[in-house]
């Protein structure tokens, strides 16, 4: 790697570090975030899909799927933190799963090793010129993949992103739209499904009340009438 992409991967891991000793992330956010929740559990349904042997999982952080779900395959999980790693090597996880000190942008992996990669809310802090290569190159050739990322095309939604840059790493760029066609097509048959529009206004305004009419208005305006690149918070990138 030269110096400009070390030293940005530097600041990664010192940001992630740092999130392990003070995380007000969730008190700060978590009425947004709710909004996404449709996303969140959409993601962990098909990063857990049962089809494989083992599994990548890029950026294991603190919400590893291996928390979260029961699956039988082998996980390999990594992460740029060594709080991170330190503190899941520790914990007791029924899921078979293998934690590593690593850097998706140079994995010490053996090309084709895996039957699928998965991250939720790590392509958009990698330099996407040199992760996305590696991540070909570990992944097998029939291979799926699971992304779940924020999205740079709602103005509104960036915005406040400008408001709120303490919980957000300085280097972290949300996916622009020729990132996501990049990325979708680097994959043999992946498509692309957006989440949070409706379901965030909701949010905003307290709506508590009438969730699914939300998420079905969504999924009409985001996907059928394809409006997501350009309204959507985040979606998820899969094959």
């Amino acid at each position: 790697m030269n110096s400009k992409l070390i030293d940005r991967v530097e600041r990664e891991r010192q940001w992630h570090d740092d999130r392990f000793s003070l995380d007000n992330r969730s008190e700060m956010t978590g009425k947004f975030y709710f909004a996404l929740k449709e996303w969140f559990s959409d993601y962990l349904v098909k990063a857990s899909n049962p089809k494989v042997k083992n599994c990548l999982e890029l950026g294991a952080g603190l919400e590893t799927i291996s928390l979260s779900e029961s699956f039988h395959f082998s996980l390999s999980s990594i992460d740029i933190s060594h709080k991170a790693i330190d503190h899941l090597k520790i914990l007791q996880i029924e899921n078979k799963v293998n934690f590593e000190l690593m850097d998706v942008h140079d994995m010490a992996y053996e090309s084709d090793s895996f039957d699928r990669v998965v991250g939720r809310g790590v392509l958009h802090h990698l330099d996407l010129s040199v992760a996305l290569p590696e991540i070909i190159r570990v992944l097998k050739r029939d291979g799926s993949i699971v992304f779940g990322e924020p999205l740079a095309g709602n103005p509104f939604i960036n915005l406040y992103r400008r408001l709120t840059p303490s919980l957000r790493t300085p280097d972290e760029q949300p996916l622009k739209h020729v990132d996501l066609v990049w990325i979708k097509n680097s994959f043999a048959g992946a498509s692309i499904t957006y989440y949070g529009f409706f379901t965030l206004i909701s949010a905003i305004l307290g709506i508590k009340s009438g969730r699914k009419y939300f998420r079905t208005a969504d999924n009409f305006v985001l996907n059928k009438l394809k409006l997501g690149r350009f309204l959507a918070w985040a979606c998820i990138i899969h094959n």
